[in-house]
């Protein structure tokens, strides 16, 4: 079966590598590849010298031998699951890390407002708040099935919050994103594009924002993703405890 091939250039790309320029010196059938390449960093120097380059200077890289401009897309696949399988790994225990202690400041804050309002019906902990509590300690989100987990427990969990008029202000002021990417997911918004365009544009946007490309597409995107939601959430949490305090 034959593999498909991608140009040095597409391949390049593929990575998410910015170069500022190449050029091939060649006699026809064998030569030399130069890359400038500027404010390159740990992880894509080693993606380049997966992909056979070697490091002239800080910002030039090249590549000697024949058939250089072409890469299969086999060899693409290769380099990018070994990276992800290396980089992930730590990803994944510094993300979890990171999501125990945010989490853990949420639930402490959800408390601290409980206590405050302990005579308002509106802020009763029920048992499925429990649940949420215990679920989401230490979980990460890696693809799209647990973003949607995720956002729905945790609307579910501010919902007390949204009941009322001035607490609602405070909540949507700062997590309204993450709840339109909810109804995002709930209502699959892709297979109806045609009414959907303008809501489709708006969650790109969002995407845009947090994490710089329009959709996700790695799991190191969806955590990346999760941590903004916890961190805005626990802001939130802290301007909600202002707010009962100047009450």
């Amino acid at each position: 079966m034959n593999d498909e091939k991608y140009t040095i250039e597409e391949a390049l790309g593929v990575l998410e590598i910015k170069y500022d320029d190449i050029t091939q010196v060649s006699d026809g059938s064998y030569g030399y590849l130069f890359l400038l390449v500027s404010n390159v960093d740990e992880a894509n120097e080693k993606k380049l010298q997966d992909l056979g380059f070697t490091k002239m200077f800080d910002d030039l890289w090249y590549k000697q031998g024949e058939d250089l401009q072409d890469v299969p897309k086999s060899r693409l696949v290769e380099i990018i699951e070994n990276r992800c399988g290396k980089e992930g790994k730590q990803s994944e225990s510094v993300f979890r890390d990171g999501n125990i202690k945010l989490w853990q400041s949420i639930i402490s804050k959800f408390c601290s407002i409980l206590e405050m309002n302990i005579q308002n019906n509106n802020f009763k902990a029920t048992t499925k708040d429990i649940e949420t509590v215990c679920r989401f300690n230490g979980f990460l989100c890696k693809d799209k099935g647990q973003l949607k987990d995720f956002l729905s427990g945790l609307d579910e969990f501010l919902k007390p919050f949204v009941t009322d008029n001035e607490l609602k202000q405070i909540v949507n002021r700062i997590l309204k994103p993450y709840r339109s990417l909810r109804d995002y997911y709930i209502h699959d918004l892709e297979k109806n594009r045609q009414d959907g365009g303008k809501k489709i544009i708006n969650i790109q946007n969002i995407y845009k924002s947090i994490i710089g490309k329009p959709f996700p597409n790695s799991q190191y995107d969806f955590m990346s993703l999760q941590k903004k939601i916890l961190k805005d959430c626990d802001s939130t949490l802290d301007e909600v405890i202002d707010f009962l305090n100047r009450s």
